[in-house]
């Protein structure tokens, strides 16, 4: 009978300290967890219609927040992330071409962005990249001659987005695989 009591006593500190393993590593894998936070994104635009617009800089943050989830980053607040990715837009403007061969009139409109942005780990900078991107839109007419010119929106959200994902990966690439 004291065997099976010593043998039960056995099993049961086995059980406990193999637990008491698992919670200490399943904290400190969670204490390492690398986590992510888009910082300010300063609009340092000095000419055009969105020089220093603030919807702008808004809309930088949520696209580049984005992107980090899509590339599976955990996303956190400023005060508990462990890497902080500060944004500058430095260029944006819209670059017109035009051709015109007699009744025959083509418009091409680049949105034009350029981005630098900072990767800062514990207060210091360790990586900083610029990426620029350019959206087009094409549009032909005979006989009438259009207006073109002016800021389209979708073109801007497509030079934006695809301006942030470069950015975001030159930024991260390297920690990614770490």
């Amino acid at each position: 009978m004291q065997e099976n009591g010593k043998l039960f006593s056995f099993l049961v500190i086995m059980c406990l300290f193999l637990m008491s393993l698992t919670l200490k590593t399943d904290n400190v894998n969670r204490s390492y967890v690398d986590t992510y936070c888009v910082g300010r994104v300063e609009n340092s635009v000095q000419i055009g219609a969105l020089a220093g617009n603030r919807n702008l800089a808004f809309g930088v943050k949520n696209i580049a927040e984005e992107v980090l989830q899509d590339k599976g980053f955990e996303l956190t607040d400023q005060t508990d992330a462990t890497h902080h990715v500060v944004i500058e837009i430095l260029y944006f403007d819209i670059e017109q071409v035009k051709s015109n061969v007699g009744v025959f009139h083509k418009d091409k409109n680049n949105t034009l962005i350029r981005m630098r942005g900072k990767l800062i780990v514990k207060g210091k900078t360790i990586k900083t990249a610029i990426a620029e991107g350019v959206s087009s839109e094409i549009s032909t007419s005979s006989f009438i001659v259009d207006e073109g010119g002016g800021f389209n929106q979708q073109a801007a959200s497509n030079a934006l987005k695809k301006t942030c994902i470069s950015l975001i990966e030159k930024l991260v690439a390297v920690e990614k695989t770490k």
